[in-house]
């Protein structure tokens, strides 16, 4: 009977690992050990701007405005953002084809 719990426990903390797993984003990482992040663009920034001062981190994702194609960039940086509002450190690598909205959550 215990090990049976013992399996029981195992499996169970195995599916949990998993379900978790497939909820974090999927970073590429390149050669030089920089990873992309995704940022999005402030609502008061030129349209196509690759400046990292007119974007933002927001864990949550999403556009201030529908503002077409380039509302999002990836950004080759060495560590994750952390801040709300922070704006990226690296180095710019492209839009991201979106125009979803936020919604501030």
């Amino acid at each position: 009977m215990k090990n049976l719990k013992t399996i029981a426990l195992g499996l169970t903390v195995g599916a949990m690992a998993i379900g978790f797993s497939s909820f974090t984003n999927a970073h590429k990482t390149n050669k030089k050990g920089l990873t992309d992040y995704q940022f999005f663009r402030k609502l008061t920034a030129p349209a196509h701007s690759h400046a990292n001062a007119d974007y933002e981190y927001r864990p949550n994702g999403g556009c201030v405005t529908n503002t077409g194609t380039d509302c999002d960039a990836n950004f080759l940086q060495a560590s994750a953002p952390t801040i709300v509002g922070q704006s990226p450190t690296g180095t710019y690598d492209g839009v991201i084809e979106s125009d979803a909205k936020w919604d501030g959550n």
